[in-house]
């Protein structure tokens, strides 16, 4: 039997955030090498534009990190580490009807759904 985990965040979400704020992040490399390596890594893209309009749409305030200039520094990274680890991206301006589809279409592909 193979166990299934499914993550919201992951070593590669310390890069991009930690990269974003001027952090060295080689200590990472260590971490990351005795980590189980994911069969699939998904990452929702959005212009952060929209996502700081969505957050403030919830009307809960926003961290202070949740800004446009953080967001666009936190997006360039995950666009330096999705080919560097195979990462799917997946437009998150989608319904989340259709973001879960294209979610298990990559599983299928890579041959790892488990339903």
């Amino acid at each position: 039997s193979k166990d299934i985990i499914i993550w919201d965040r992951y070593i590669y979400c310390l890069y991009a955030y930690y990269r974003a704020l001027g952090v060295d992040t080689n200590w990472l490399d260590k971490i990351r090498n005795i980590l189980s390596k994911p069969d699939l890594v998904v990452l929702l893209q959005i212009d952060p534009e929209i996502a700081v309009r969505r957050l403030d749409k919830r009307g809960k305030g926003r961290k202070p990190l949740e800004n446009v200039k953080y967001l666009t520094a936190v997006q360039d990274n995950y666009c330096k580490l999705k080919d560097q680890f195979s990462m799917v991206t997946i437009d998150a301006t989608l319904s989340t009807e259709r973001i879960i589809s294209e979610i298990l279409n990559c599983s299928k592909v890579r041959g790892n759904v488990y339903v």
